[in-house]
């Protein structure tokens, strides 16, 4: 009898507490700065209202995102090959809100796919009009967009490239026109 007695506290011992005795589950810690939803290779904050869509394994490993996102920074515009072409130093809350690739830094440059609809919505015809000619050489102001169809990109073995088609503009402030020569990288 003894010997069962002791096979059946250690029986108990070893099973521990069932379900029905109730240990609570710990919660999850709240997500801090950059969250653990990594997918593919992706840190995205839990605040970002984009989503993973795909993430193609062409040449450049692109990932891309469905939602709009409302990003805020320093604009420039410039004529580039006789293209113009637009690209946004996001602000610290908007790099908060931009997927980026695991590893490497938050979002610091963010190309717009679109920029002559960009171009339009925030210079004036005749700041366009300068633009185009080559009068002057670029544009910088500070806006607030809403933008779509983002995308991160890995080029070659440590580059990264992020870009995102412009909606609409919330808030634009023109910071200067530079009648400058052109300057290279």
């Amino acid at each position: 009898m003894r010997k069962l007695v002791i096979g059946v506290a250690a029986a108990c011992l070893l099973a521990g507490p069932g379900p029905a005795q109730g240990i609570a589950k710990q919660p999850r810690a709240p997500v801090s700065a950059v969250r653990a939803a990594l997918k593919e290779g992706i840190a995205l904050h839990a605040e970002s209202p984009l989503r993973l869509a795909s993430v193609a394994t062409d040449e450049y490993r692109t990932a891309t995102f469905t939602g709009q996102v409302e990003i805020s920074g320093t604009y420039e515009i410039e004529l580039y090959d006789e293209q113009i072409s637009a690209g946004l130093w996001p602000d610290e809350r908007s790099r908060k809100l931009l997927p980026y690739w695991d590893g490497r830094t938050e979002v610091e440059y963010l190309s717009i796919a679109n920029s002559e609809e960009f171009a339009k919505a925030v210079l004036s015809a005749e700041e366009l009009t300068k633009l185009k000619s080559g009068r002057v050489a670029l544009f910088r102001g500070q806006a607030s967009i809403v933008a779509d169809q983002y995308e991160a990109s890995l080029i070659d073995c440590d580059g990264t490239s992020y870009e995102a088609r412009f909606v609409s503009v919330q808030k634009n402030i023109e910071l200067a026109g530079d009648p400058g020569e052109d300057y290279g990288c």
